[in-house]
């Protein structure tokens, strides 16, 4: 490993063609070492024939390897290193030959993962990011170089998705929360955190409605109150709710309840049920402010059953399938408010599968996908409202996979996808006329290589290379009469030149030039005052 060059000085020896000996301090000596082909190996001070001081290393490239400080021979301060084409790959700090305080880990000058060491042992939170945005990924907790405890991680808006435990080094316990289905309504378990990470507030979502009981907590942890909801209603023992009057109806021939249900200020709210003379539940409503939301079974254990209607809150038809176990099942249908047909397809133990298709208002077909256990898998078609394909292509296990066609405003684009990433050759066409617009290279979703945009007689508008999705090199601008007319060269995504003038202080070349033309009028002034 790079952490044990230097210690093993004596081996890096052997492999040198020769050293020269450039300055003494004292007893440290400055010395350069040099592959047998003459390019230099390695530089820095030696003190009794021993690394000490600043050193570096470089590849046989010429590009740096290495390059750190010791002191009284042990490794002291950032250490860094390099890849071969001289991009840092990771940083990391030193006291007294052990690892203290943060290593850092890069990708393209952008950092991957923070780690935090006291005395060579992990110690508090690793984070991990996001490549290339750098949003916060995963927070690991570390204690005594032992993942231990909470640790949590995030989606890209910086949302908690997974609470994790660990105990001894070893993930015991994986948590997913706040989560939404194919169909982006919330589901299963949702947490809002405080500051100090504490639980704010928790509770079950089912078809982005609250169900079940939810709690609030203070920020030391202590519950504040518990709210029971049902399907987005919240019931009577909610302390923020006018109290609310169970009426219960018996059944005079059998003795039995015939009926139970809640109103709020004698509007009804929240749960109805009716029951046959065997005490079963033969029919429910959901209220809320009186009006019925939905329709159908809610068994004893809050569990809806068999077929079920949903209601807008003016009383249209909204929806209309089946349950079992709380979870949708069989064909369903979706209706817009004037319960013409939205979206018809079937679910499998509450997960879309099959074919789904989607329809407009005017009752042109809209999309049409296939699903299997909740995930896109098949083949993809997408209308516009005129019945003209604007996207088709093939999806495997949720992700674009293959070929896919789309039509957008005023082009067509054609290309591949590998796992839902743009991949290899992508080309873009003037619908008018079919022509190329634009043509260009990606791989893992990103712009790699040579990107060409065209004008629509095919003349080239602009050109220029990627590098994993930055821009490298020179970009070159023409006019519709073919003429070049701006040169943009590129580092690592930065401006550097501009028409061949170099950009002063990172600064595009107008700021630099406004810059040098005010302190050209302020020297002629001061001037004209003397």
């Amino acid at each position: 490993m790079l952490l044990r060059v230097p210690l093993t000085l004596a081996l890096v020896m052997s492999c040198l063609h020769s050293f020269s000996q450039t300055d003494k301090n004292d007893s440290l000596q400055f010395t350069t070492y040099y592959y047998e082909t003459g390019g230099k190996s390695s530089e820095g001070y030696l003190r009794d024939d021993k690394p000490d001081g600043y050193w570096k290393s470089f590849y046989r490239n010429g590009n740096i390897k290495a390059e750190g400080n010791r002191k009284n021979y042990m490794l002291d301060g950032p250490w860094i290193f390099y890849n071969e084409d001289g991009a840092k790959t990771v940083e990391i700090n030193y006291s007294e030959n052990k690892k203290n305080g943060l290593r850092k880990t890069f990708r393209e000058g952008k950092v991957t993962k923070e780690e935090n060491f006291e005395e060579d042992q992990l110690q508090g939170f690793t984070r991990e990011y996001y490549f290339p945005t750098g949003e916060l990924k995963q927070e690991t907790p570390f204690e005594d170089g032992k993942s231990k405890g909470a640790g949590y991680e995030y989606n890209k808006e910086g949302l908690v998705i997974t609470l994790l435990t660990y105990k001894g080094g070893v993930l015991t316990k994986k948590q997913r929360i706040n989560r939404k289905d194919q169909q982006e309504q919330k589901q299963g378990i949702w947490m809002t955190f405080f500051k100090n990470k504490a639980v704010d507030n928790e509770g079950p979502y089912v078809n982005d409605l609250k169900h079940g009981y939810w709690k609030y907590y203070q920020p030391n942890g202590n519950l504040k109150r518990v709210e029971k909801w049902v399907m987005g209603v919240l019931q009577e023992n909610a302390q923020e709710t006018v109290k609310i009057e169970i009426r219960r109806e018996i059944n005079p021939q059998t003795g039995k309840l015939s009926f139970k249900g809640s109103y709020r200020d004698g509007v009804a709210e929240g749960v109805h049920r009716n029951y046959d003379e065997n005490g079963e539940v033969i029919s429910s409503k959901i209220y809320h402010n009186g009006k019925v939301l939905f329709e159908g079974i809610v068994d004893e254990e809050g569990r809806r059953q068999g077929p079920w209607k949903e209601y807008y809150e003016t009383g249209e038809l909204k929806s209309e399938g089946r349950y079992k176990d709380n979870l949708k099942i069989s064909k369903w249908v979706y209706y817009y408010r004037d319960e013409t047909v939205e979206q018809t397809g079937s679910y499998m133990n509450g997960l879309p599968d099959g074919i789904w298709t989607w329809t407009y208002p005017n009752g042109q077909t809209w999309r049409e996908e296939e699903y299997v256990m909740g995930e896109e898998d098949g083949p993809s078609i997408e209308y516009n409202d005129t019945g003209a394909v604007i996207a088709k292509g093939n999806y495997i296990e949720g992700f674009k996979d293959g070929p896919w066609v789309f039509e957008q405003n005023d082009h067509r684009e054609e290309g591949s996808y590998f796992e839902g990433e743009r991949k290899g050759k992508w080309k873009f066409y003037y619908l008018a006329t079919d022509k190329l617009s634009f043509e260009g290279e990606y791989e893992n979703g990103l712009e790699n290589g040579m990107h060409i945009y065209y004008y629509p007689d095919g003349k080239v508008k602009r050109r220029g290379n990627y590098s994993g999705g930055i821009k490298d090199g020179i970009w070159e601008y023409f006019s519709e009469t073919g003429a070049r007319t701006i040169t943009i060269e590129y580092e690592n995504g930065e401006e550097v030149k501009y028409n061949g003038d170099k950009i002063k202080y990172g600064k595009r070349l107008e700021r630099a030039l406004e810059q040098e033309t005010q302190e050209r009028e302020e020297r002629e002034k001061e001037r004209d005052n003397s």
